[in-house]
């Protein structure tokens, strides 16, 4: 997948974005990490952790006074940083799902809650934000068949909650192509499938969601 993004609400995104305009106002008041760390009373690893979003969360003290020390005098331009930094901070949604949501996937969710723009080639199964719930189920069901019906259920309550995404007041613009295995592959059954090509129907009316089909016979 790769996806375009801006401000969005992913905390993990607005970090980066953070860090990144911490360095370039460091790099513009002619600082080194360990003279603006230094300046603050941390370490100059302190500083390379803010600016690289290694950090779990932004010190708004800190940030206060990294932007004095870095010649930001404009009290209504700290105030406005303050309140990214602020936003940063918070926990997303997901992290409600953390007993079954591994770490890498939760990076993975902080993108793709800030893109503009979502692309993806799907080669056997339908997206996760295009399943419908007993799809879900289904294809969570058979990749882990042990796991405790709990667990399934979570994974799928995760799955669905990520798709609302698509009906916000600013949903991304999602382009997602699928092989035809996709629609061979019976996951759940007829019933299941049919429901789900009639949701895939229904979706790409959307005027923010294309979906397309690559047949067999183009190779």
């Amino acid at each position: 997948m790769s996806a375009e993004t801006d401000w969005g609400g992913a905390p993990s995104v607005l970090r980066m974005i953070l860090g990144r305009q911490l360095e370039e106002l460091r790099t513009r008041a002619g600082l080194t990490f360990e003279q603006a760390g230094e300046a603050i009373g941390v370490s100059h690893s302190t500083i390379r952790r803010m600016e690289a979003a290694k950090v779990a969360r932004l010190r708004l003290p800190d940030v206060e006074k990294l932007l004095q020390v870095y010649g930001v005098s404009d009290q209504q331009e700290i105030e406005t940083f303050l309140k990214s930094a602020r936003e940063a901070n918070k926990r997303g949604w997901w992290h409600t799902y953390r007993d079954v949501l591994p770490d890498w996937f939760a990076a993975y969710l902080n993108l793709e809650q800030a893109a503009l723009q979502i692309r993806a080639y799907e080669a056997q199964f339908v997206h996760g934000l295009l399943q419908t719930e007993a799809y879900a189920r289904a294809l969570l069901g058979a990749g882990n068949p042990h796991a405790a019906t709990e667990a399934t259920e979570r994974r799928v309550a995760l799955r669905m909650r990520r798709q609302e995404l698509l009906t916000r007041e600013k949903p991304p613009r999602l382009w997602v192509v699928m092989d035809e295995t996709v629609l061979r592959w019976p996951v759940g059954g007829p019933n299941v499938m049919r429901a789900q090509i009639d949701h895939l129907i229904e979706l790409n009316r959307l005027p923010h969601v294309t979906v397309q089909l690559m047949p067999f016979r183009n190779g």
